[in-house]
């Protein structure tokens, strides 16, 4: 069956274009959330992660900020069903160790 594209040239275009604006958005990663809040109706997530720094010569665990995310109270219902959404992929993606890999 070939499927058919009801969309106009224009908006054909707008879509490719916000598909390359969004090739160029920065990947961050995160081991886990370090504060949340909510002012004036805008949410605040501060990612943070691990990293080994050395100090005189000895490793020393330390952790950062990896990135700010702000946003309208709004889109928290869309964020947390994307984010749902990974959770159900992941858990039906996951397969159980054989018991012959386990130490």
């Amino acid at each position: 069956m070939v499927e058919t594209d009801n969309t106009t040239p224009d908006q054909r275009l707008r879509r490719e274009l916000a598909l390359l604006r969004a090739a160029n958005a920065p990947v961050v990663f995160f081991g886990m959330v370090g504060s949340h809040g909510c002012a004036d109706g805008v949410g605040n997530i501060t990612l943070i992660d691990g990293h080994h720094i050395v100090v005189d010569r000895t490793a020393v665990d330390d952790v950062r900020v990896a990135a700010q995310l702000r946003f309208p109270v709004s889109a928290i219902a869309s964020i947390r069903l994307a984010l749902d959404a990974v959770e159900k992929r992941h858990a039906e993606q996951t397969q159980p160790v054989p018991d012959a890999l386990k130490n």
